[in-house]
């Protein structure tokens, strides 16, 4: 028996064909939970209003990657991450807890690098 949890985004229910293989997958799911041998399952819906993932896009530019290279770290199991209805990797933002900071300090390490941008470059420290 496998593990399901899902993230619907806003614009996973605009289409209705995503709202297809969303159902077929969850269908899926319930079939599976049919055969086993559990007594209860609990099923929760909630709406969610903090960030719980990231897209693959927001963790290739942090890393300095390419977006396809995360996408493989995710099929891999590198990172933990859920794949959409419609296939998009969502990867879990409890994984990357200091990510913030680590934006914040590539945000001001570019604005030194523009400020200077005029002066030569310092090659050797005395």
């Amino acid at each position: 028996m496998k593990r399901m949890s899902m993230i619907i985004g806003y614009k996973d229910l605009k289409s209705a064909e995503t709202r297809k293989k969303l159902a077929s997958k969850l269908l899926a799911h319930l079939n599976q939970i049919a055969e086993s041998t559990a007594e209860a399952y609990q099923i929760d819906i909630y709406p969610v209003k903090e960030k719980l993932y990231y897209t693959t896009a927001e963790i290739a530019k942090i890393f300095e990657v390419s977006d396809r290279m995360v996408r493989k770290w995710c099929e891999q199991g590198k990172i933990h991450a859920l794949q959409t209805p419609g296939g998009a990797w969502r990867i879990l933002a409890s994984q990357f807890k200091d990510l913030t900071k680590v934006q914040e300090f590539q945000k001001t390490a570019e604005q030194i690098n523009e400020k200077f941008q005029e002066y030569p470059e310092i090659k050797e420290f005395e």
